[in-house]
């Protein structure tokens, strides 16, 4: 994950890409899709559904104390949400400066924090030997 900056005299253009850095599988557990985590990581449960794999939901953002969080895209109808193509996804959000009330600054450190929403299954496997016992 990284988060490229791109400045202007009005606002701050954000870059963010996300990437599934594991050998799992990303999927949308967004409330309204239908999933619960832990029923769609077990084999007796309902699975996972193609449209669900690859989803990865910024639940908010934020520059210092200032939500970003309707600035960013995709949005997809008030959901920032976006599918991971070769394990990869990319959200630009934007922080205006007189939204946030830093108009007479020529330059201030902030955090910005991004909070993700998204499920993650991966499995083990083991080979083993059942033998039975005498009695």
């Amino acid at each position: 994950t990284e988060i490229d900056i791109e400045p202007s005299s009005k606002f701050t253009r954000f870059i963010i890409t996300v990437e599934n850095l594991g050998n799992g599988l990303v999927f949308d557990t967004r409330p309204g899709s239908g999933k619960i985590e832990l029923e769609s990581c077990s084999p007796r449960g309902k699975g996972l559904e193609r449209i669900d794999i690859d989803k990865v939901t910024i639940e908010d953002a934020r520059v210092g104390d200032s939500p970003i969080i309707g600035s960013c895209r995709p949005d997809n109808g008030g959901l920032v949400q976006a599918r991971l193509v070769n394990g990869k996804a990319v959200f630009i959000c934007e922080y205006n400066y007189a939204e946030g009330g830093s108009t007479g600054l020529s330059a201030f450190r902030t955090p910005i924090t991004i909070t993700l929403g998204y499920g993650y299954r991966t499995s083990v496997s083991k080979q083993i030997e059942i033998v039975k016992t005498p009695g």
